[in-house]
């Protein structure tokens, strides 16, 4: 989709719902007062449309076809149409119900659109294959990690996971349970983490875990959970695949996303080179 379009989106999301409560609420308000003034002559209909778009964009559909409805109020009541008495009523009414169809298409449009671009937004950033962080959506996330931590003076911690034997599954059993082998892995790690940790696939067999403000302790509780909920996963569907961690702490993280994960790599070899299936954890500073 268009990159102004992506833009908008992102400006938007980043906006408070209270504050955007309060900005559709204004520009209904000006709106209505603008009507108000113009008089019967001027059809300023069309203006409506701004606060149930960002009703619906922001604050979801159906609170854009309430904005659409008071907005149809609003329209009917402002601009009344000069008929016979006795017809006065019907025409008041089929007025609204046009307006309000009309408003409500706006409404579900400009909803179904935010729609389809936050799907867009999530898929860009997902592996389409386990449902986890792709490697761009995660060296993101580091990135802006570590200047988190830098500014606050806390600790990363990174595990990064290689299977063992994957490819004995695959040439056993066929890609398609190895797929299947992967999506259980990225799966088990997504229901193991903490809820501000974030799981990523970095491609092949290999993925990685970032604990924000975690230091070695924590680091040292946390691995070992992982790796035995994998374990058990792995020995519910009968997988013969066992998992190399390497565990780094960062007191004081580098300065960028690619050296930390280098050097929870270089951690993760050293597992695989000593035996496999075991942790190796290093407490490292920038």
């Amino acid at each position: 989709m268009n990159k102004s379009l992506h833009h908008l989106a992102d400006w938007l999301q980043r906006l408070p719902r209270p504050f955007m409560l309060v900005l559709t609420i204004a520009l209904f308000a000006a709106v209505a007062a603008l009507d108000n003034i113009s008089g019967t002559y001027i059809s300023l209909s069309i203006l409506y449309c701004l606060p149930v778009s960002l009703a619906a964009w922001r604050l979801g559909r159906n609170a854009g076809l309430l904005t659409g409805i008071i907005s149809a109020v609003a329209l009917v009541i402002l601009n009344p149409r000069d008929v016979r008495a006795d017809a006065a009523t019907l025409v008041m009414m089929w007025n609204f119900l046009i307006v309000s169809c009309l408003f409500g298409l706006v409404a579900f449009l400009v909803a179904r659109l935010t729609e389809l671009l936050e799907k867009e937004r999530n898929l860009a950033r997902t592996d389409f294959l386990t449902g986890v962080c792709n490697r761009m959506a995660f060296m993101n996330e580091v990135d802006q990690e570590i200047l988190r931590a830098l500014r606050h003076g806390q600790s990363l911690s990174l595990i990064y996971i290689d299977l063992d034997e994957f490819k004995a599954v695959n040439d056993r059993f066929g890609h398609r349970e190895g797929d299947r082998l992967l999506h259980a892995v990225g799966q088990t790690l997504m229901q193991t983490v903490r809820g501000i940790d974030s799981v990523a696939r970095l491609g092949g067999d290999e993925f990685v875990v970032m604990l924000p403000n975690a230091d070695a302790e924590a680091a040292a509780i946390v691995a070992p959970r992982l790796r035995q909920a994998l374990l058990t996963r792995m020995r519910q569907d009968l997988w013969p695949v066992t998992f190399s961690l390497g565990v780094l702490t960062c007191p004081v993280p580098p300065g960028s996303a690619e050296q930390l994960i280098h050097r929870a790599d270089e951690l993760m070899y050293r597992a695989k080179q000593g035996g496999k299936d075991r942790l190796v954890y290093s407490l490292q500073s920038a």
